[in-house]
């Protein structure tokens, strides 16, 4: 009986140990605001605006803003409710996806331009705001197959994300 006793104890007491350790796992950094943006490119010949325009802004609180001016169902300024469920699904598809190791310089062969033209191109932006800072990545929006394939899959999956919980918030329009 005694032997099971102490082995009943270290059972409950190792993982303690192992969770409290020098080697312990931190923990995500607390997440403030999810941010996903549209910003429109410009064909140079003929002179024209092209692409989306919009800004979506999930910040903790619950109130969802967002921002639309071209290419978009919504054009104006528009609020909504973001639940705090919604909200930490949000956080859990950015700390599941792990964005913030996501390297800004592994991406950089489809994200520098290579000429003034190539500046002009739409671009799709998230900026996550954390306890501590903030980091944004940016994409082109247009991509060929092969630019395709150096974006990190988290990414478009956050993205995708993002779009969703906007599409389930019932906006009103704000002046």
């Amino acid at each position: 009986m005694k032997k099971f006793l102490v082995s009943f104890l270290l059972s409950l007491i190792a993982p303690v140990a192992l969770v409290g350790g020098p080697s312990e796992l931190q923990s995500p950094a607390k997440i403030y605001e999810i941010v996903l943006e549209g910003k429109g490119g410009m064909n140079l010949n003929p002179l024209r605006f092209y692409g989306a325009e919009f800004k979506v802004t999930f910040p903790h609180e619950g109130m969802a803003l967002y921002a639309g001016s071209r290419d978009v169902k919504l054009i104006g300024s528009y609020q909504g409710t973001v639940s705090i469920d919604e909200f930490q699904k949000l956080v859990k598809v950015v700390v599941d996806r792990d964005y913030l190791s996501i390297p800004t310089d592994a991406t950089q062969s489809y994200q520098t331009p290579t000429s003034e033209k190539d500046g002009l191109k739409p671009r799709t932006i998230i900026t996550i705001t954390y306890e501590g800072g903030q980091k944004t990545i940016w994409r082109y929006t247009e991509l060929s197959q092969l630019e395709r394939q150096t974006v990190p899959k988290a990414l478009f999956e956050i993205e995708q994300a993002i779009l969703d919980a906007s599409a389930r918030i019932k906006w009103r329009e704000v002046e």
